[in-house]
Formats: structure tokens, C-alpha cells, sequence
């Protein structure tokens, strides 16, 4: 049926996602994130959706996270920040814990609301010199609001207890604090049946499932996998090869499900929405219906690229707005590919306009799908895809205002109709067969997020030994009980989270780095200590490396000579380069794609070597290469396309020869020493983008410029 006669079908999957943050052995979690998102994101996004009973959302939920909110609802979970609040004196280590985690929130848009939580930000530097600048009310004053200011506003404001601690502001007593956790237990107990109404009873939402410890599938088939998307990458040798552990993690999500809900899922979102054909099977044996993924793996199952136009919207909407058909020896799925530009609209931009105009701008881009797609046989899904708890805090209140707003001009848009991914595909089955199911995550298409780099590398050996060791353990020596071999798999299972490997990565930074690396480490020291045996001494050293350079992937001396060949894989060509990646992440939060997301950087005695690596065919878009020197610029190199240059040095434009090849996603180019005046000895500062009104796009590095000193060797 042509679209003009039919709505256009949009599916919201909000993923909620949080690390096992369970102290291996202890019913304590390491770090609060579990609980502060509980009381602000999880049941709130389902309170406030349900006021819109013509909205339709799929909620995906990791079987690990819904455990650990389980814990704390029993009242059997704690974590430092409610253990370090029950307490009335705090040593100098604990103050400085109490310093790590009391200013983890947003303070614009949270904190300085609070009078007295503003005051504590204004002497926080103080206090982070010398903890004892804080007195013991300063540090009882900031553990309670650390913890009131996480509730989501509208219990704060509905809440009578909650209310009262808030009026109260400041010298706030043990007493308070255990109010105010006995609260956070209250929210977090409604939050799985609330789920269980939305889904089951107004059948308003779907629930969908994840890997059980939300760990990236592909790559515990074999890490090797990372090379399809990212030719040369750097990777652990030996692989990491455990198919068998992608098995259980998919078959224990089902059961957790089924357990949790009485009835198993039908979707699964596939962590970080990484796939590879060898997955499919699982997935099918499982019982599943539907996956989801990113865009970019559909272009490269595809063969194509999806282009955009000026106003960011795909130019290749027929193909994009489909439910597919994705085949294995085991039968077939459907498939849902979520539009990048949109998830990420609100991940990202939105918070940065009134709300009823981000709304707007949301109601008016998906109208313009429908519109471009009129008289083309339908149905079309958009499918718009993205974590449902980290960006809230950016948004004026918790984005309640944006959601508000546009959830009521959803319920009244005839020609736009919500829906649940299994209800559509109930509707409308799938589209399009899928001819082969490209390999890659939703992040750039690739899998550098979770692999490639040293501390990844390090990561991905430790839990190949640690697992071979496990299996050879249990095989040779029969003296071990069930319950020791079950409990050694369960932390082993654990340290495949996705999560530990997210923020090993150069890319992503937080307070919380070194316990996340101590976290990891503890797991995999957990599997022997399970069957009481000695720890090796290779898991004690930490992997993380405080104060490293995030834009730079290794130390290297770039002088070589490169064949300017354009190829997909650099490895040959430029493994001496130095290596920039684009800054994508804001810590939890990261973009799905950079246009430019790598350059690498060589020189010889007489030319000055880039290789531009982009998401996607540079098109009509300008490349962008500015040189500095000691006394100023030094000039301009421009690349149009993938074939016309300019030199611009002072505002004119010169007359240069530049050798160039461009192919596909990659341009490289040879710019002559003497065109930019430098020679031995001069230090050359270079950073790189795509051409924007103002400045550059997507720039590397991301502030200043890189140094290159030319030794001339």
C-alpha cells in the first residue's frame, strides 16, 4: 500500500544499561550507578510514558542490571555511597571517596538548583588539596545531596519526605540520610512492576533483552572478527575465541526473562549493537524474533552508503525505513536498523534547545520521511534507538519537559503511529530479504571502541588466559564442587561485560577509571578464587593507565615513505604513522559516528604524509588540513571531493602540486616540505576536519594542534 494511504511507523527502543557493579563474593556494589539511575531514570521514563497511552516504546533491559535493581528493592544490595552515608566520621580515604562520587552529577542543570549543593561545588577544589578543609556536616551535607539530587524532581516535589529534606537544605542528619535511602528503595521496588503493567496489562511497551552481562557478542565468537570492519587493527594475539560463551550469554538473558516476566522476549537489542553472521544462529536457536543495529551495518550489508542532505536527512529513505529479513542455517530474523542522525538528535542536540522546539524539530524530520517516502510502497519503520538514562541529565528537569512535549504531539500526529517493534512486525512482517549481515557495532561500524588499543589488548589476553586456564583446571582435577565451578564461570561470564573494554578505550574517560580497571581485574581473580586457589600475579598490576593522551593511540617516530594507495587497510603503508582518532565520547554517552574519525600522520625528508580514514564517502564535503609554525600559520591545504586541492597561505590561494589518492572512505595525500617552508628542525603543528561555516567539523585533534618535530633522521 503507498504511504500516502498509511501512517509512518516510528519504534523508540530506550536501552537501559548499567555495568555489574557487584563486588565479586560481597553483596556490595563498587560504585552507585545502578541505584542513582534507578531513582532517576528508569522508573520515570516509564511513569512518564504511560501518561501517553497512544505512545508505543519498546524498553530494553540488560538481565544484569534488572538483578542488581532487584538487589537493592530486597534491601539485600548496598554500595559505597549508602554505606559511607550510614557512617558519623570518615577517615582521610573515605573523605576523598566521598570527593570522587559527591560531585558526579550534573551541576548546571542539577546541582547549582540546590543552594546548599552549590556552595559545597564553590569549595570543592579546596577540599580536593586537603580533605580536611571539609568538616564532618560538610561531608554529611554532600553524601545527602549527592543522593536527594539524583531523585528524579517529580518525586521530589510529590514526595512529603522527600519534599521536607529538600525545604531543609542543609544539616542534614543520619536520620535524614536513612530516610532518604528507605525512599530510594521505595522507587526502585516499583520500577519491575511498572514494567510488567506497561507491558502486559496496557500492553503499551515491549520488553526487550540484551546478552545477559551485555557483552559484545562477535568477539567472544573470536576477536578476529574486529578485523572485517577495521582492516590492521591491532589486536590480541592469541584471539580470544569462546563461541560457546556468546551461546550462554544470549540462552541465560532468555531465561532471566522469562524468570523475571513469565513470558521470554521476543526482541534483543545485541550489546552495543554488535553483530556478525556467526551470531545469527544463537540468536535464532533462542527463540528470538527480531535484533537490532545501527545503521552503518546495513549500508555495508548493503553495499551502499546512506547519504545526507543539508538538513541531515537520508537521502536513501527507502532503504533505510525497512524491517529485513536476516537469514542463517538455523532460519531467519527480522532485522531493524535505527537511524543514526535522529538517536543521536536526541542524545546529543536536543538539551540545547527549549523543548518545544527540539520537539518540533523531531515531529517535522520525521513528517519529512513520510513525505519523501508518499506513493512508495510501504509499510516504512523509522527505527530511532539510544541509551534511555545517561543524556537526561543534560535536558532542562531530567528531559521531562522535552518528553512531555513531544509525546503529546506524537498522540496527535494522524499521519505518524508508534509502535512496538513486535507489533509492527505482527502487522507488516519484514520488507526485505538481507543479502548478508556486515559485521560491525553501532559505534562508527566498527569494534575500536571495545578492542584495538594497548589497555583493550591487555584486557582481551588477561580473559583468554584466565578462561584457558579454567576450562583446563576443571577438566584435569575433579576435586571441585559444583557450586566452586559454577560460581568460577559466573565471575568469568562477568568480565565479558562490555563495559570494562568501553573504558579501557582511549576514547572514553571518568573519575571512575581505576575501579572500573580494579573491578575487572577482581572478577577474573574471583574465578580462582572460587575454587580456592592462588591468584596469579598477572592479574595484580593495574591495565589502565592514569594521564594518558586520548588522542593519540600509541608513541610513535613517523618518518617512512608511504605509497599513497588509498587501500582499506593501512596496514602495510602506515603502520609507523602516528594515529589521531576523532573525540567522540562525553564519558557514558558517545556518538554513533565521527565524518572524520582518524587521521594518520608521516613524513620524510621532503614530504609531509595524511591519511584521512571518514565514515563515509567524502561527497561533495571539504577536507581540511591546517599547518602552524613557530612564527604562525604556515597555511591551508583544502581537499574537494575526492579529487580537486587548494593551498591557501595568508588568504591566497598557490599554485601546488599535491599528490593525492582517494578511494572509498580514504584520502591520502603528500604535501611537500617545501610548500609548507619547513625543513629539519622545525616543529610543525598540524589539526585536521571537515570544512564548516565557522570552523572545523569534526576536528583532530579535537583542541589544539598536533606537534610533529621534524628530525630529519
Amino acid at each position: 500500500m503507498p504511504l500516502d494511504r498509511q501512517p509512518l511507523y516510528i519504534a523508540f527502543i530506550w536501552h537501559m544499561h548499567q555495568p555489574d557493579y557487584r563486588i565479586p563474593g560481597q553483596g556490595r556494589y563498587a560504585l552507585p550507578w545502578v541505584r542513582m539511575h534507578a531513582v532517576k531514570d528508569y522508573l520515570h521514563m516509564l511513569e512518564l510514558l504511560r501518561r501517553y497511552p497512544d505512545v508505543k516504546a519498546t524498553f530494553n533491559f540488560v538481565p544484569s542490571l534488572l538483578d542488581q535493581l532487584e538487589g537493592y528493592s530486597k534491601g539485600e544490595a548496598t554500595d559505597v555511597m549508602m554505606d559511607l552515608g550510614q557512617q558519623c566520621n570518615w577517615n582521610e580515604e573515605e573523605k576523598r571517596q566521598i570527593l570522587n562520587f559527591g560531585f558526579s552529577i550534573n551541576w548546571d542543570h542539577i546541582a547549582r538548583r540546590y543552594p546548599r549543593y552549590s556552595e559545597l561545588i564553590n569549595h570543592r577544589d579546596a577540599a580536593l588539596h586537603d580533605p580536611n578543609a571539609f568538616s564532618n556536616q560538610d561531608y554529611r551535607d554532600l553524601l545527602t545531596w549527592f543522593n536527594l539530587a539524583w531523585v528524579n524532581s517529580t518525586w521530589l516535589k510529590q514526595d512529603n519526605v522527600l519534599h521536607k529534606l529538600v525545604k531543609k537544605g542543609r544539616d542534614f542528619s543520619k536520620d535524614d540520610f536513612e530516610q532518604l535511602l528507605e525512599k530510594h528503595h521505595q522507587i526502585i521496588a516499583l520500577i519491575s512492576p511498572t514494567l510488567r503493567d506497561l507491558a502486559y496489562q496496557r500492553k503499551q511497551i515491549e520488553i526487550s533483552t540484551s546478552p545477559y552481562y551485555h557483552s559484545i557478542l562477535p568477539l567472544l565468537v573470536n576477536t578476529d572478527i574486529a578485523l572485517r570492519a577495521s582492516p590492521g587493527l591491532n589486536l590480541p594475539t592469541p584471539a580470544f575465541v569462546a563461541p560457546e560463551d556468546a551461546k550462554v550469554q544470549i540462552q541465560r538473558a532468555i531465561r532471566h526473562h522469562r524468570k523475571q516476566f513469565g513470558q521470554p522476549p521476543r526482541g534483543i537489542w545485541p550489546s552495543e549493537g554488535a553483530v556478525a553472521p556467526e551470531i545469527l544462529p544463537f540468536l535464532n536457536e533462542a527463540g528470538l524474533d527480531w535484533f537490532a543495529t545501527d545503521e552503518a551495518i546495513l549500508a555495508r550489508s548493503l553495499g551502499i552508503s546512506f547519504t545526507r542532505d543539508q538538513q541531515e536527512q537520508v537521502e536513501q529513505p527507502e532503504q533505510l525505513y525497512h524491517a529485513y529479513r536476516a537469514s542463517s542455517p538455523a532460519g531467519y530474523l527480522a532485522a531493524i536498523f535505527r537511524d543514526r542522525v535522529l538517536s543521536d538528535r536526541i542524545g546529543f542536540v536536543y538539551m540545547h534547545y527549549p523543548p518545544h522546539q527540539a520537539a518540533e524539530d523531531l515531529i517535522v524530520r520525521l513528517q519529512t520521511i513520510r513525505h519523501r517516502l508518499s506513493g512508495q510502497p510501504g509499510p516504512f519503520l523509522v527505527s530511532i534507538i539510544l541509551d534511555g538514562e545517561n543524556c537526561w541529565e543534560h535536558y532542562e528537569d531530567n528531559g521531562a519537559p522535552f518528553l512531555h512535549e513531544l509525546y503529546r504531539r506524537l498522540s496527535q500526529a494522524p499521519d505518524l503511529q508508534t509502535v512496538t517493534v513486535s507489533e509492527f512486525l505482527d502487522l507488516h512482517g519484514t520488507q526485505e530479504e538481507l543479502p548478508e549481515l556486515a559485521s560491525g557495532s553501532w559505534i562508527m561500524g566498527d569494534f575500536t571502541t571495545w578492542i584495538g588499543d594497548p589497555e583493550h589488548n591487555s584486557a582481551w589476553s588477561l580473559l583468554r588466559q584466565t578462561r584457558e586456564e579454567l576450562v583446563e583446571i576443571v577438566r584435569r582435577d575433579q576435586r571441585f564442587s559444583a557450586e566452586q565451578v559454577a560460581a568460577a564461570w559466573e565471575a568469568l561470564y562477568t568480565t565479558e561485560g562490555s563495559d570494562w573494554f568501553w573504558w579501557y578505550s582511549h576514547r572514553n574517560n571518568s573519575d571512575q577509571d581505576a575501579m572500573f580497571d580494579e573491578l575487572f581485574r577482581k572478577n577474573l581473580a574471583h574465578v580462582y578464587e572460587s575454587l580456592e586457589l592462588p591468584v596469579p600475579e598477572r592479574l595484580r598490576p593495574p591495565i589502565y593507565r592514569g594521564g594518558r593522551e586520548l588522542e593519540a593511540a600509541e608513541e610513535v617516530t613517523p618518518f617512512f615513505t608511504p605509497q599513497l594507495t588509498a587501500a582499506a587497510d593501512h596496514a602495510l603503508q602506515w603502520k609507523q604513522a602516528a594515529v589521531f582518532h576523532a573525540r567522540l565520547s562525553t564519558g557514558t554517552m558517545q556518538l554513533a559516528y565521527a565524518p572524520l574519525h582518524t587521521i594518520r600522520l608521516g613524513y620524510n625528508h621532503d614530504n609531509l604524509y595524511l591519511r584521512f580514514e571518514l565514515g563515509e564517502p567524502i561527497g561533495r564535503r571539504t577536507l581540511v588540513a591546517s599547518f602552524t609554525g613557530a612564527r604562525g600559520a604556515l597555511g591551508d591545504l583544502l581537499v574537494h571531493g575526492a579529487g580537486k586541492t587548494e593551498f591557501w597561505r595568508y588568504g591566497l590561494k598557490t599554485s601546488a602540486v599535491i599528490q593525492l589518492a582517494a578511494s572509498g572512505r580514504v584520502v591520502e595525500i603528500a604535501v611537500p616540505l617545501t610548500l609548507l617552508r619547513v625543513g629539519s628542525g622545525d616543529t610543525v603543528g598540524i589539526r585536521c576536519g571537515l570544512q564548516g561555516e565557522n570552523d572545523l567539523l569534526s576536528p583532530i585533534p579535537d583542541s589544539r594542534p598536533y606537534l610533529l618535530r621534524l628530525t630529519g633522521r
